[in-house]
């Protein structure tokens, strides 16, 4: 299983303010307003927090910027059996996936079903993955096993 960085919202107005208070620290640092008795370890405490602060967002805004796709070491089952039902449902209707399924198939003897596998290209898009030169967009994928011609026109009709 792969994942996006830089996914969350953009926190440009934070990294901003934090910059200007790291700025304005340093500036009455220069100018004199830290060099009381114990003022200089204040100075240097706020500068280190300030700083990290600075830091860490420049580099979330970074990733934002420039997105990369990086493995969790995880499959993709894995973090399937680890949802509980409720988000398992959020996941299938985000991205439009519906299954059908009926006991009897073209052949009578098995069950059948069909898989619409939704919104793939929503999918193709959040994971910032190529597409092959001239194949288009890839908007959907309907797969079956089994399905009469009656249910394939009633799925196909539901899928589109």
């Amino acid at each position: 299983m792969y994942e996006r960085t830089g996914k969350e919202p953009s926190r440009v107005k934070e990294l901003q303010a934090a910059r200007a208070r790291l700025e304005k620290l340093e500036a009455d640092f220069l100018a004199g307003e830290y060099d009381g008795d114990g003022q200089g370890e204040s100075y240097w405490r706020m500068h280190k927090g300030l700083s990290a602060k600075v830091a860490f967002l420049a580099k979330r805004e970074e990733e934002r910027a420039h997105p990369i796709i990086k493995a969790t070491g995880k499959r993709y089952g894995e973090v399937w059996d680890s949802k509980g039902q409720e988000d398992r449902r959020e996941f299938l209707r985000t991205y439009d996936v519906k299954v059908w399924a009926w006991n009897n198939g073209q052949d009578q003897s098995e069950r059948g079903m069909v898989m619409d596998l939704g919104d793939i290209q929503a999918m193709v898009d959040e994971l910032v993955l190529a597409r092959p030169a001239g194949k288009g967009d890839m908007a959907r994928m309907v797969i079956g096993c089994n399905v009469t011609e009656d249910h394939r026109s009633k799925v196909l009709g539901f899928a589109r």
